[in-house]
């Protein structure tokens, strides 16, 4: 992990301390400051090349990074800062010191990838098929009762044709057209059938 900082030193006199160096140091890990931030890297420390200018908040900032150590746990960061008058002797000068604790927390342990069962399918939907009901007087197997076969069916029903004449309206196989045997027919007609 890596992680960018602030350091900010703040002049309690700003009309005299107009400019501020810094050093700073870590417990483990690595340090690494830009040429642009006016730091360099000594060591195992940063500090500044030359002396940065206060801004209008009489701050001077340094910005730069830590590189965490691999193994979890607590780090410090070791600072020190000082406003200087920039006339080269420590007089007028005011340093001060500050330390700052890092967590740094074990890295998350990848999932383990499990195994997914496959979905079941769901049940059909569909609407089950009717159990096919016999043509019964589909006399010439058309898989269609007309009015002519029923016509023909009653003429059985009453003994003027023979069976010969429309064999499927014997259901039962009794050589005796019933009324059932009839009323069957003229269903078969209304709502379809399918086959002998």
């Amino acid at each position: 992990m890596m992680a960018t900082f602030r350091f900010v030193v703040h002049s309690q006199a700003p009309a005299a301390q107009t400019y501020a160096g810094f050093n700073v140091a870590a417990s483990a890990g690595q340090l690494t400051i830009s040429q642009a931030q006016g730091g360099r890297v000594i060591g195992n420390e940063i500090t500044h090349f030359s002396p940065k200018q206060n801004d209008a908040n009489a701050d001077a900032t340094f910005e730069f990074t830590w590189q965490a150590p691999a193994a979890a746990g607590t780090y410090t960061l070791y600072g020190a800062g000082n406003s200087v008058n920039r006339n080269f002797l420590p007089s007028g000068d005011k340093p001060a010191t500050a330390t700052f604790m890092v967590k740094v927390l074990a890295a998350a342990a990848s999932p383990t990838p499990t195994q997914t069962e496959s979905p079941t399918p769901p049940l059909s939907t569909q609407t089950p098929s009717p159990t096919p009901r016999p043509c019964v007087a589909d006399c010439n197997r058309n898989g269609v009762v007309t009015p002519d076969e029923l016509l023909v069916a009653v003429q059985i029903a009453l003994g003027g044709v023979s069976f010969d004449h429309c064999p499927t309206l014997d259901v039962d196989r009794n050589t005796v057209v019933s009324i059932e045997e009839v009323l069957t027919a003229v269903k078969s007609a209304e709502m379809g059938c399918s086959g002998p």
